[in-house]
């Protein structure tokens, strides 16, 4: 499994997987939205619900996607607590 470096920021993890790709693991895992809601916002589809559904399950499951899946969420919970202190200056 491949292991993210801690000093890249997210927008730079690359996964090996499309923009819209990254965007849709990120609704769905990090944002909570449901798969099919997440696949018509990432890929701007204007399938029913059923067939986004559907579609957004079979991308899910893939294995590029779980291993994507498992290292964005690894990043966001290493650093779910942190933030930029130099952001906030009084």
């Amino acid at each position: 499994m491949r292991r993210y470096d801690k000093k890249i920021l997210p927008a730079r993890i690359t996964l090996g997987i499309t923009p819209e790709e990254k965007l849709f693991l990120l609704l769905t895992a990090v944002l909570g939205y449901p798969a099919g809601q997440a696949y018509t916002i990432a890929f701007q589809s204007k399938a029913t619900p059923d067939s986004a559904n559907a579609t957004a399950s079979r991308l899910i499951h893939q294995r590029r996607m779980q291993e994507s899946l498992r290292i964005l969420l690894q990043y966001y919970e290493d650093n779910a607590f942190k933030f930029n202190d130099k952001a906030i200056e009084f």
